[in-house]
């Protein structure tokens, strides 16, 4: 059976020709899934009654089953979802007064070992299909009859550790004919794989990018590399300043990049404030020219 969740529009064009069925065909459903969140085949109106006969028959619209569901005081929703393999996997809604935020699992497990977080006590079991991940979002949307207006993929797993499914399933949330979430809606968590983080500036999107810096060894160890990388003129995303406190996150734009002259340096102020929480300002500044720095927030 093929899990039409794991399918960007693009690739459900090729699937319908494969099938002998128009091109076309394949935006109703598309949009059917996602705009109009039909969860069975014979809900698709002005689709003929023997395509939906076939496509039941060799497809499936499947749902997570919710096995747990808690709701705080707040309206806060944690899932935790039995996929069909068996596996379970975690997902929040939280609500906010700019729109509803899901956030979505990646991995069942994680190799990371982040002191700070819970999601390495498993071990990586397996990477999450863009499909999956789309899953959490339609499970929660067919519970609630809510739209997810954000999606921050900090649950369970390093997305960068599942890179191309992330990308794929970012797509499919954003795409115009699906469910049109937003970019700047969009934030991708990753604990600092440096080498994805290079790659992702080139993809060309507009979402969001956070970075969990939770030590300082490694906050040292991004530093020394972001400072070869700019000294080499290597496209970097075009992040120039960040204010951390506490375990709060780098947010970075990968909508545009930029070359770096080799002047330029990744500078760090580290300093305490009142409540004696860490605070770092890391600022990149061309040398010779104080004040000359440009930022993004």
């Amino acid at each position: 059976m093929e899990h039409l969740y794991n399918y960007s529009l693009e690739e459900l064009t090729e699937y319908f020709k494969s099938i002998n069925e128009k091109p076309f065909r394949a935006k109703q459903v598309f949009q059917w899934l996602y705009q109009k969140n039909a969860f069975d085949f014979q809900e698709m109106s002005n689709i003929s009654k023997d395509l939906r006969e076939k496509l039941e028959k060799q497809c499936i619209i499947d749902t997570f089953e919710i096995q747990e569901k808690q709701v705080s005081s707040d309206g806060t929703i944690k899932y935790l979802f039995k996929m069909i393999d068996g596996n379970l996997i975690e997902a929040v809604l939280m609500r906010h007064d700019y729109g509803q935020s899901l956030c979505v699992t990646s991995q069942v497990g994680c190799n990371m070992q982040c002191a700070f977080c819970a999601s390495g006590l498993l071990k990586k079991q397996r990477n999450l299909t863009a499909g999956e991940m789309v899953n959490q979002v339609m499970a929660v949307t067919k519970d609630t009859g809510i739209r997810v207006s954000h999606v921050v993929v900090m649950g369970t797993g390093e997305p960068f550790d599942n890179y191309d499914e992330v990308m794929k399933f970012v797509r499919i949330i954003n795409h115009p004919h699906g469910l049109a979430i937003g970019a700047r809606h969009i934030t991708i968590s990753t604990c600092g794989l440096v080498n994805m983080i290079e790659r992702y500036s080139n993809e060309g999107i507009q979402t969001n990018l956070a970075i969990s810096l939770h030590s300082g060894k490694w906050l040292s160890s991004c530093q020394r590399a972001m400072t070869c990388q700019c000294r080499c003129g290597t496209m970097l995303p075009n992040w120039a300043r960040f204010t951390l406190c506490g375990r709060s996150a780098l947010m970075i734009s990968s909508s545009t990049t930029l070359r770096m002259p080799q002047s330029s340096v990744l500078s760090s102020d580290v300093s305490e404030d009142i409540s004696g929480t860490c605070r770092h300002e890391t600022t990149l500044r061309k040398q010779g020219k104080a004040g000359s720095s440009a930022s993004m927030r």
